[in-house]
């Protein structure tokens, strides 16, 4: 009876134990969590912005000679149209390879930003992904409007589906912009998503 009541209070005392431990592991490892997840998410925030800080002036430029190179592009069309000299081939080449330029420079500084040492856990590697995906679908708009462009013709074998295409693209683009622009602030990335282009 006795040897009953120790070997019950034995047991009592080792799940009591067991209990414990498993309470302080699971505290413990909760309290690491955060405090890593107070740490990477800073640090990858820090890197992020070390990223648009450098790369963001390029980007902003080439999308400046975007709306340029349209609007130009327009103009010269409306001339023409009303018995001035006719768009060249070279001038809708010049005007493709700046819509080209702008899909690189964005594609660049997208790949530094998904390329950087991130945490695995929380949603963070998904509000990258995010960021990321929506900045290549800009990025993919642009390179679609350039790959229009150049392949426009000037004079009388000037098309109006060609024209069509490239505007299309660089409207997609455009409204594309607030979303990925989001997802930045969301991230915490304002160098660049507190300067969005003009």
């Amino acid at each position: 009876m006795d040897e009953d009541r120790a070997r019950s209070s034995i047991a009592q005392r080792t799940r009591e134990h067991i209990g414990w431990w498993l309470a302080a592991g699971a505290a413990i490892a909760g309290i690491s969590a955060l405090l890593i997840s107070m740490t990477w998410p800073a640090e990858w925030r820090d890197n992020a912005n070390s990223v648009c800080d450098k790369m963001w002036p390029k980007y902003s430029t080439a999308l400046t000679e975007v709306e340029i190179a349209a609007r130009e592009m327009i103009e010269k069309e409306e001339a023409a149209e009303k018995g001035g000299s006719p768009v060249r081939d070279a001038d809708y080449q010049a005007a493709g390879r700046i819509f080209q330029a702008a899909a690189s420079s964005l594609s660049e500084m997208l790949g530094e930003i998904r390329d950087l040492e991130r945490p695995m856990w929380g949603n963070l590697d998904s509000q990258v992904e995010t960021a990321v995906d929506r900045g290549s679908a800009i990025a993919r708009s642009f390179s679609s409007a350039g790959q229009a462009q150049v392949k426009q013709k000037g004079g009388d074998a000037w098309s109006k589906e060609v024209d069509g295409e490239v505007g299309e693209h660089l409207e997609d683009a455009k409204k594309r912009m607030p979303a990925w622009l989001k997802s930045l602030a969301a991230l915490k990335v304002d160098q660049c998503s507190s300067r969005p282009p003009d």
